[in-house]
């Protein structure tokens, strides 16, 4: 493999009975390929990133490194998919379970960190959404100040490893755009996922150089493939 080629990171756990994955997208700083020990600190990282202020029904579990461009990837224009490229696959280690044995927020209920390339557009930027917060940590749907200062914190020993100027050798965050690299939005009634356009993965990946913390309890919504992530 090469530099610049990107993964998807998805990170696995359930709550209640639901299954809950968060996903990144990292370019590759170095060339060999990266190990399952290398994966593991990674999703390590993303894990302890929220877990000490999630509730104690929160169990991670699993974690999945596949690659989206570089090496053996193709994308297959007329189906909307790619063929080919590196899979690693493994489970989360040290403690899984959240650290808050308080209520827990409804399930749908997350903050929202939004991820920054510094670029204009909907495919240029990402969001990710923390699930699981207890009760204690907003006040009338909004985040109180410890926790934001909580979170801030640990995004930025996050972005000091993985952004734009981090010290991890290997792996760099970014926002991935689907729409950009497949050509394929979803059309019609009912609903198909479409190729429209070219596929263009290799400018489908920019570089996250900041992120924000919103302050407002959203509801987690399903995202659409026109959206970074």
């Amino acid at each position: 493999m090469a530099v610049g080629d990107v993964y998807r990171l998805t990170l696995q756990a359930v709550c209640q009975g639901q299954t809950y994955l968060n996903t990144w997208a990292f370019t590759m700083k170095s060339s060999p390929d990266p190990t399952n020990a290398d994966v593991l600190t990674l999703a390590n990282a993303f894990k302890e990133m929220a877990r000490t202020q999630q509730s104690q029904l929160v169990t991670y579990q699993t974690w999945t490194f596949r690659q989206l461009f570089g090496g053996s990837v193709v994308p297959i224009q007329d189906e909307c998919r790619r063929d080919g490229g590196l899979v690693l696959t493994g489970n989360v280690s040290g403690t899984v379970i959240g650290g808050v044995s308080s209520d827990m927020l409804p399930p749908q209920c997350a903050m929202v960190w939004t991820i920054g390339t510094g670029l204009a557009g909907r495919r240029r930027r990402g969001r990710s959404y923390i699930y699981g917060l207890g009760e204690a940590a907003q006040a009338a749907g909004t985040w109180i100040g410890t926790t934001m200062t909580t979170f801030t914190t640990a995004l930025n020993t996050i972005y000091n490893l993985y952004g734009s100027a981090g010290t991890d050798p290997q792996f760099l965050l970014g926002v991935w755009s689907e729409r950009t690299a497949t050509g394929c939005e979803i059309r019609g009634n009912p609903p198909v996922l479409t190729n429209v356009d070219t596929p263009h993965p290799e400018l489908a990946f920019n570089m996250s150089t900041g992120y924000q913390l919103r302050q407002t309890v959203y509801s987690q919504r399903r995202r659409t493939i026109g959206v970074g992530r």
